[in-house]
């Protein structure tokens, strides 16, 4: 499903798995720690998980653009 929905984003084929586990990663993540009380601070979580919800659409686009990054490895360096 989130697959389908990132889609309307023009992702090469090469880049959507990339894009869906960002995205499951991020929103399962700040779910979790919602959910285990690990956003204690005063300021407003709703705010907050809109944010991440705008950093995540951000980065999926700079995944489909043209001239978006090379292949990095898990250390995080250039291939």
């Amino acid at each position: 499903m989130v697959g389908a929905v990132l889609q309307g984003f023009g992702l090469p084929e090469d880049r959507l798995i990339d894009a869906v586990r960002a995205v499951r990663a991020g929103v399962h993540g700040f779910v979790t720690l919602e959910l285990g009380g690990g956003f204690r601070m005063r300021e407003d979580v709703d705010q907050s998980f809109g944010v991440l919800l705008d950093m995540l659409v951000a980065g999926v686009a700079t995944l489909a653009a043209p001239s978006a990054p090379l292949d990095h490895d898990t250390a995080g360096s250039l291939r």
